[in-house]
C-alpha cells in the first residue's frame, strides 16, 4: 500500500549531512496524517502521540529511501469494561509498532510511504 506526500524540504539533502536524521524526523512529525497508523490497530484508533525511529537510509541520485518505525498506542474503548478504572478515562491503550519505508523522489519532490510487514 502506498501513500503520497510532498517532500520538497528533503530533496536537496546530502548523504553526508550530519543533520539528515533530525531533518527527516522533523519533516515526518509535520505530516501527522500521512502515515496510516490505523492499519496496525486491531480494534481501536492510533493515539496522537507517536515516536519515530530511523532504522536505515540509502541515498541514490534519484531518490532517498528511509526505513523507519513508528511507536504509538492503540486506543480501545473501555465500554466493555464497566466498573473498572478504565471506564473513567473512556479507553485503554495497547502499545503498537508500525514499520514503514519512505521513498523520497528527489526529482519531483514527492514521497511515498509503504507499509512493511
Amino acid at each position: 500500500m502506498t501513500f503520497l506526500s510532498s517532500a520538497f524540504p528533503l530533496i536537496d539533502l546530502k548523504e553526508d549531512d550530519p543533520f539528515f536524521k533530525l531533518k527527516f524526523l522533523d519533516w515526518l512529525k509535520s505530516q501527522p496524517t500521512a502515515l496510516p497508523l490505523e492499519k496496525y490497530c486491531e480494534e481501536g484508533w492510533p493515539s496522537k502521540t507517536v515516536q519515530f525511529y530511523i532504522e536505515e537510509y540509502h541515498f541514490n541520485p534519484d531518490f532517498i529511501e528511509v526505513k523507519f518505525c513508528a511507536l504509538f498506542d492503540e486506543c480501545i474503548s473501555a465500554c466493555c469494561h464497566l466498573g473498572s478504572e478504565l471506564e473513567e478515562e473512556g479507553f485503554y491503550t495497547i502499545p503498537r509498532r508500525g514499520d514503514f519505508i519512505c521513498i523520497i523522489d528527489r526529482k519531483h519532490g514527492h514521497s511515498q510511504f509503504k507499509l512493511t510487514e
